[in-house]
């Protein structure tokens, strides 16, 4: 095998990461029996306390991060002689290059990778 080129195409790119989620609401106001604060003490007790309010609303959750983008394709060039053991000179690999990151708002992808592997 004398002069030949392997030739590859260059990787595709990664997808955009996706947006970010709102969070999720709060917990409702707290309470006792009947929907009051805390329960009267009765007869027995100190007949001047109040009954006091009622816990407030929950706070809201945290909104979610956003989506990291996807990965770039690789452009990969393999020459494999399987069993044989050509005899070969002057030959060239000429690699694509590897796939665009994607993109986020968050973390962006890595860059595709290129590579080439020659086994007799």
């Amino acid at each position: 095998m004398k002069y030949n080129v392997l030739r590859t195409g260059s990787g595709g790119s990664g997808g955009s990461g996706g947006g970010r989620e709102l969070g999720g609401n709060g917990g409702s106001y707290g309470y006792s029996s009947g929907n009051k604060g805390n329960d009267y003490g009765g007869g027995s007790e100190q007949d001047d306390g109040s009954n006091g309010g009622r816990g407030g609303l929950g706070g809201n959750g945290g909104n979610g991060g956003y989506g990291g983008g996807g990965c770039g394709g690789p452009s990969i060039a393999i020459l494999s002689g399987g069993s044989s053991n050509p005899s070969q000179s002057s030959n060239s690999f000429i690699l694509g290059s590897g796939g665009a990151k994607g993109t986020s708002s968050g973390n962006s992808g890595a860059t595709g990778n290129k590579s080439n592997l020659y086994s007799p």
